[in-house]
């Protein structure tokens, strides 16, 4: 074919010396995949030759907020090292990368760190960047060669592509084939060093909505395949996706550790910021913040079951997820997730479990946008009349735990003596001590006791004035138990009408989206998967 050079990049001769300009063929391939805006894809990817095996990916993108989590393998594992019984075998390393920082949290960990150097980020792809470069690189590295800008580029007309070569010092070439059907995405690139051709990245698009993006991408080194890299699902710009990521979306519970780069002082975690370990302790102490998480974390890390040692149990209606998952679609991604790891799916059953899930998801969504005002003031009250509910329950405990207190006090011989009732003891000891005193002291006595009369009464009697008294008490208290049972009346209209607005959903959940993956595995994957969980059955991850 005719090949005949259309176009040389217009080098511009400045101050600082020379720059180059991209041609515009290969901007607009580079700006059609800069349209997407928030996306979630589920990725397989095999690393490198010696993993022989796909491991598991979710990236999330709101703007340049990145969530990205590493699943693991097929069967659950983190890495092909790791072996059941070890800490965090069985966990995700969960990352977010948000103004100019990359968070990072281990699953069932204690601690998690923040990194500002991209040099020290951990490795992770970004979609966008996807099958533009000859090699895998991941999104986090910058000095690679070709990422530097190149000294000058060509563009070539060949039909039915368009080739774009960039040239860089040292004889350094990467070659761009473009398809101009598919808004200028590479579906070949090629690095050459001295005219030798390195490394290859060859991609087979498809698209969703008018978003083109790679479904699959192979890498090759000197000819030898080295990274895989499939999209199994994907989705773009759509209206319910989240506009913006925080750290709890990792998972990180109140308490954990937060270890900062550059920073020597200990911070925690508060559930919404960073604070000092100080004012977490403090905010433990006064009750202002919770521990519960935190402390449950930390006991199944001492335990010789919890941790992540063992493979996540997925026998039950849910997969291990809670009940909450039949009203939120976006957890259906979780739920697909797990039943195709479960059953170990394949190929064309991967496909179809995704296309099922997204054939499930649209008319979910659709009609809780078309809800969601309904739903959203509905769920405000619900939120409004618990956090009510649960300062009266406090107060009520707080009221039972003082008399179960005065009930132990009573119990216990000599710790009620009073100090009225001491100082009458001393005082009646001291008269039989002072029986032949005189006159004198007796009028003291009795001068005495009209000062007690004029001021209150008996020691006892003042006492008792100062006390609560007993009937006020018991009103305030059965006002409260009156409001509790109003508070909880409330409650229970409430979540009868959050049901009925939920039950659409939830019978999506139940009679299609459930029974449409049910179709799927074979009686050879349904036996293995039972076969599995009879096993994980007997090990100790069970009696956790």
């Amino acid at each position: 074919m005719h090949r005949h050079l259309i176009i040389v990049a217009i080098l511009v001769t400045i101050a600082e010396g020379t720059v180059r300009l991209k041609p515009p063929e290969l901007l607009l391939a580079e700006e059609h995949r800069a349209r997407i805006n928030t996306a979630t894809v589920e990725l397989q990817i095999m690393p490198d030759p010696s993993y022989n095996e796909f491991c598991y990916f979710t990236e999330r993108l709101a703007g340049m907020e990145v969530l990205y989590i590493i699943r693991g393998l097929e069967d659950g594992r983190f890495a092909p090292n790791c072996e059941i019984g070890q800490p965090y075998a069985f966990s995700e390393l969960r990352l977010l990368m948000k103004e100019g920082e990359q968070w990072d949290y281990h699953e069932f960990g204690p601690s998690a760190h923040v990194r500002n150097e991209k040099a020290r980020y951990i490795p992770y792809y970004d979609i966008r960047k996807l099958g533009f470069e000859p090699a895998p690189v991941t999104a986090e590295v910058e000095d690679i060669w070709f990422r530097k800008p190149a000294l000058t580029y060509e563009v070539y007309y060949n039909e039915p592509h368009i080739e774009v070569v960039g040239y860089w010092p040292d004889d350094r070439v990467v070659r761009w084939l473009l398809d101009p059907l598919k808004d200028m995405q590479p579906t070949r690139v090629t690095a050459l060093v001295e005219g030798d051709e390195i490394s290859v990245c060859e991609n087979v698009y498809e698209s969703i909505g008018d978003i083109w993006f790679p479904r699959n991408s192979t890498y090759t080194y000197k000819d030898q395949v080295v990274t895989k890299i499939n999209v199994l699902h994907a989705e773009f710009n759509q209206s319910h996706h989240p506009q913006t990521f925080t750290p709890a979306d990792l998972g990180i519970v109140a308490g954990v550790e937060i270890m900062r780069q550059g920073e020597r002082t200990k911070l925690r975690w508060s559930g919404d910021a960073i604070i000092s370990n100080d004012d977490w302790l403090r905010g433990v102490k006064e009750g202002t913040l919770n521990d519960s998480g935190y402390n449950a974390l930390m006991d199944g890390l001492r335990s010789s079951s919890g941790g992540g040692r063992y493979p996540r149990l997925m026998d039950n209606d849910f997969l291990g997820l809670t009940s909450t998952v039949t009203r939120k679609p976006g957890l259906w991604e979780d739920y697909t997730r797990r039943f195709i790891q479960r059953f170990r799916l394949e190929g064309e059953q991967i496909d179809r479990a995704w296309t099922h899930l997204k054939e499930c998801q649209k008319p979910a969504y659709a009609y809780l946008d078309e809800q969601k005002s309904v739903i959203r003031e509905a769920e405000t009250e619900r939120a409004k009349v618990a956090a009510e509910l649960a300062k009266v329950e406090a107060e009520l405990a707080k009221v039972e735990a003082e008399l179960a207190k005065g009930d132990t006090d009573r119990a216990t011989p000599g710790a009620n003596l009073s100090p009225s009732a001491g100082a009458k003891e001393k005082s009646t000891s001291g008269a039989k001590e002072k029986s032949s005193s005189g006159e004198k002291e007796k009028s003291s006595a009795g001068a005495g006791t009209k000062d007690e009369t004029s001021a209150g009464g008996s020691p006892q009697e003042r006492s008792a004035a100062q006390a609560p008294d007993p009937a006020s008490a018991d009103a305030a208290n059965d006002a409260r138990v009156k409001q509790r049972a109003a508070f909880q009346e409330q409650l229970g209209k409430l979540d009868e009408r959050l049901k009925q607005l939920y039950e659409p959903i939830e019978k999506i959940f139940e009679e299609k989206l459930k029974p449409g993956l049910a179709k799927l595995p074979t009686q050879a994957q349904i036996d293995a998967a039972r076969a599995r969980e009879n096993e994980a059955s007997r090990t100790p991850a069970t009696k956790s």
